[in-house]
This record gives structure tokens, sequence and C-alpha cells, in this order.
């Protein structure tokens, strides 16, 4: 595993699952956060998010914690973490209330928590339909790729004591 996306609703578990590939593996570590938002919650082009991906994926080893088509597709490895809404819900809300008014490690400056709520009540509440169809998709036809579909936080934890 040199090319790994690890994705998955918002509060799914993402960066915790990709911050333990990346301190075992030693790889670099992306964070789609940090390339599709500007201050103030601003949204970077398409141009800026398509040359960024571009140079992610142009390297031989990498961990990219997100959701990307491009980048599902260059990965020859896709954990893809699908736990329920109420628990996305759960753990946004656990994840961001010590953020409420100033930017989460990881963001650009002046992204209050507060201002994005609307958002990622929208994002979670519909990723079930207009995302994850697509990334299990891709997973199905991508041969050559090693895919994990976890459902449960034990599955998690089980992959990462026995070392993928």
């Amino acid at each position: 595993m040199n090319r790994i996306l690890v994705t998955g609703n918002a509060g799914s578990g993402k960066t915790y699952l990709s911050q333990k590939i990346h301190s075992i593996l030693d790889i670099p570590l992306y964070s789609m956060d940090s390339i599709v938002w500007k201050p103030y919650w601003k949204t970077a082009s398409s141009s800026e998010i398509k040359n960024e991906i571009d140079k992610i994926i142009s390297k031989k080893k990498w961990i990219v914690d997100g959701v990307s088509s491009t980048i599902q597709k260059s990965a020859d490895c896709v954990i893809f973490i699908d736990c329920t809404r109420r628990k996305s819900f759960f753990r946004v809300f656990k994840r961001n209330l010590p953020y409420l008014f100033r930017s989460r490690p990881g963001l650009p400056e002046n992204c209050l928590e507060i201002k994005i709520i609307p958002r990622l009540i929208n994002i979670i509440w519909n990723f079930p339909k207009d995302v994850k169809p697509g990334i299990l998709k891709t997973m199905n036809q991508e041969s050559g790729q090693l895919n994990y579909h976890f459902k449960k936080r034990e599955e998690v934890n089980t992959f990462l004591k026995q070392g993928y």
C-alpha cells in the first residue's frame, strides 16, 4: 500500500484512521479539507483543486483523507468508513464543539465551525444517496485495487491491530 485513500462521510473517522496509518507507514498525509477550503470557508476553484490533486497523485506514496473520485481511481488502496448518519452527526458535533468560534487544526484561518454547520448537516444527510453509491461503484470497478469497507469502529481497530 503506497497510495491510500481513506474516505467516508463527515465525522466517519477518516482523519483518525489516516493519521494512524501515517504514523505507522510514514507516508505523506494530505487532507482534502486543506485542498478544498480557503479562509472564511470559501471554496477553492475547481482548477486549484485539480492542480493540488494532480500534484498528489503524481507522487509515488501518499495517504489522502477525504472524498475525491480522481484520487480514488489513482489509489492502490481505498478504505471506506461507512458509518450511519447518526454516528456522523454525533462525531461531528463532538469534534466541532471546541472549535465553534475558531479554526479547527488542519483548516485555513477564519474557518469557524459555527459557520459551516448548515452545510455539514446537508453533507451528512445527503452522503448516503449522493456520494456513497459512487464510492462503492468505483471500488467495485477498480481491478487490482485493495478495498476495505468498514461499517464499525471495531473493524477499523482490528485492521490497525493486524497491521493491514
